[in-house]
């Protein structure tokens, strides 16, 4: 009796696992059918005849062209100067979980683009939202009416408040002035120019936009320097993990990574905040925090001047300041030295026009075409930015007849533009005479280092200024080459946001 019973319960419990597996297997089969028929349902709402041409695009995973990108390593740029020769100036891929890029290239198709605004989104992936603090706050990466508001005080603030022609003129001239006489004086005359004048070039910003200076001995520049390289390679990746997982971020050693290069930057961004706030004086701000703050202080509710909002916007403008001016000086710096005949010609203009006793003012830059050529052809050979990045944000829309699918990553080729043999016959030589024939304002449209659409830097023309001071001041006072053995100058192989250099070094001598 109790053995038929035992057998009896072995039986029903077999039952019962056996029920259970089936009820597990049907659950995930429905699932699976619940997530194909999702996936299908979605490429046939997205699916149109009109996407713009490009290569085979695997199923959930993306172009075979990314995934060979990823596991070699290789070159953004020249995946599509193949693809632009086979597909045309709007090239369409897809990478992982099927999300849409288009690539635009060329002059005319750049051009076309920079005038639709619906391709100049930037509130797109995860760590771009991270970085606008997921309210759309800043400069750099925000969208819409926040974007406009703020790139708008930015401009007039850059023109009204300690940077105007005259004030800039001074800065620059006393910060270059101080840092070549620093480097003069050494005896050992091979330099790592990043370091000898990206100081300078910060402390020029500096000044202007928060009443502060740095310098060599100060720990905090070198830690701001290194957490805004980390937010310009971590921001170059197309996608990662958290745009489809956003909850692994405590799990994700580039979110950490990240998040500990802004506490860096919002930490030096409250210290600023907290003493003009000490400070100011309602009838006479000194600079752009004290605008900012004094707008802020009238604004009532309107989020968008609010503290927190100037904690992004100095984070975005502490990126632009500390990077983008130091690194187009030292790229010229390096390509000059690298071309003794290209600096013969720029030592001869300034000896000129300027002479050696009193430093270069912008009203020279008229009478110094050489100098301004040498500037254009810098910005063109080595590009500042490779690819501009903006999104899709206002859902479908249509670009040279082509379908652009909501949210899709659009990438601006400006290396396709500043590259294109047609257009510079040699874009591999460093030649800046190309800028001095009846040719050359034709060819200066093709240089757009700073953008080509609405998004483009706003202080531009704050940058070229200083780019310009600098370069004349350093050649009309040094000779320049590069250290024995090195033939040429190289860009770094880590993908970044800005094209950094390899080895920033250069033998220095007082003229």
């Amino acid at each position: 009796m109790w053995r038929r019973s035992a057998e009896r319960r072995a039986l029903l419990w077999r039952r019962s696992v056996a029920l259970r597996q089936v009820i597990v297997d049907m659950l995930a089969i429905s699932i699976l059918v619940i997530v194909v028929s999702a996936y299908i349902w979605k490429r046939w709402r997205s699916h149109s005849d009109k996407l713009p041409p490009g290569p085979f695009n695997i199923p959930l995973l993306g172009s075979w062209e990314f995934i060979k990108l990823y596991f070699t390593n290789g070159s953004l740029i020249e995946m599509y100067q193949r693809l632009g020769k086979r597909y045309g100036p709007v090239v369409f891929l897809r990478i992982a979980m099927d999300s849409p890029v288009v690539c635009i290239r060329g002059y005319e198709a750049l051009k076309a683009a920079s005038t639709d605004t619906r391709l100049a989104g930037m509130y797109g992936t995860f760590f771009y939202r991270f970085l606008a603090g997921f309210k759309n706050y800043g400069i750099s990466l925000a969208d819409g009416h926040n974007w406009r508001k703020g790139k708008k005080f930015l401009n007039r603030g850059l023109a009204q408040l300690g940077l105007s022609k005259e004030s800039l003129e001074a800065l620059v001239n006393e910060e270059c002035s101080k840092a070549l006489d620093e480097v003069l004086v050494r005896d050992d005359n091979v330099v790592n120019i990043e370091k000898a004048l990206g100081l300078a070039t910060t402390n020029i910003f500096f000044r202007g936009a928060y009443s502060r200076t740095y310098d060599h001995q100060d720990a905090n520049y070198w830690e701001m320097k290194e957490a805004i390289a980390t937010a310009f390679q971590t921001v170059a990746k197309l996608q990662t993990v958290l745009d489809f997982l956003p909850w692994l971020k405590p799990f994700n050693a580039t979110y950490r990574k990240m998040s500990k290069a802004l506490d860096c930057l919002y930490s030096y961004a409250d210290l600023i905040i907290n003493e003009h706030k000490a400070t100011i004086k309602e009838n006479n701000p000194r600079d752009l925090v004290d605008s900012y703050l004094l707008a802020a202080a009238n604004a009532g509710e309107d989020d968008e001047v609010s503290t927190e909002n100037l904690r992004v916007m100095i984070r975005d403008t502490l990126a632009g300041g500390l990077d983008t001016p130091s690194t187009a000086i030292v790229w010229a710096i390096l390509l000059v030295a690298a071309h003794p005949q290209v600096q013969a010609k720029l030592h001869a203009e300034l000896d000129s026009v300027i002479g050696r006793e009193r430093a270069p003012s912008l009203d020279d830059e008229k009478s110094c075409p050489y100098t301004r050529a040498v500037i254009d052809e810098t910005f063109r050979y080595f590009n500042l930015t490779p690819f501009n990045r903006h999104f899709a944000t206002q859902g479908d829309t249509t670009f040279l007849g082509y379908h652009i699918p909501a949210n899709s990553i659009i990438l601006m080729d400006l290396h396709s533009m500043q590259h294109s043999r047609e257009t510079w016959g040699d874009p591999e030589n460093f030649r800046p005479e190309r800028f001095l024939t009846e040719d050359g304002p034709r060819l200066r449209e093709h240089v757009r280092p700073f953008g080509f659409s609405a998004r483009v830097c706003p202080a531009e023309a704050y940058a070229r200024k200083v780019v310009f001071l600098f370069v004349a001041q350093m050649f009309q006072r040094a000779s320049l080459r590069l250290p024995e053995g090195v033939k040429k100058v190289a860009a770094e192989t880590t993908y970044s946001i800005t094209v950094r250099f390899e080895k920033p070094e250069v033998v220095i001598q007082a003229r």
